[in-house]
């Protein structure tokens, strides 16, 4: 059961600027327990290292971004990275150096609502609330969109 209404979710500064909205409690009951469940999923598959199956719940968008060289030279230049020597070229390299160390055990602690398609996912670590993922729905299924 999902900890609390959106009503009284607060937006993670990463959040902005979009706006979040309030929705009743109904949807998001169950807009929790959908999100939930994709979160869980891929937690299943990235702790088995699926990347197709990863790859599968991406928005196109997402997909575009994550695997442009600049911004994979720029992630590659996080500090972990850069001391580990870890030059990421592709989008399965984002997977597995990125990725899978980071989200493979995470949990849903709250939603904010975008808008009615679109919900960033919160986990609380240590009293900051953290995006794990901004997910739309898109043909009836979440997926990972861009913050």
């Amino acid at each position: 059961m999902p900890p609390k209404p959106a009503t009284t979710s607060t937006p993670a500064p990463a959040a902005e600027p979009s706006q979040p909205i309030e929705v009743s409690k109904e949807v998001y009951a169950k807009t929790f327990s959908e999100v939930e469940k994709v979160i869980k999923d891929l937690n299943t598959i990235i702790s088995n290292q699926e990347y197709d199956a990863w790859v599968s719940y991406l928005t196109p968008e997402y997909r575009r971004q994550m695997s442009s060289p600049a911004n994979l030279d720029e992630l590659s230049s996080m500090p972990l990275l850069k001391r580990n020597n870890i030059v990421l070229s592709s989008l399965q390299d984002f997977f597995t150096w990125v990725v899978v160390p980071s989200r493979s055990h995470v949990r849903l602690d709250d939603l904010v609502f975008l808008n009615e398609n679109t919900v960033d996912a919160i986990m609380h670590v240590r009293g900051q609330s953290v995006i794990l993922y901004r997910l739309e729905k898109r043909n009836g299924a979440w997926k990972i969109g861009l913050l």
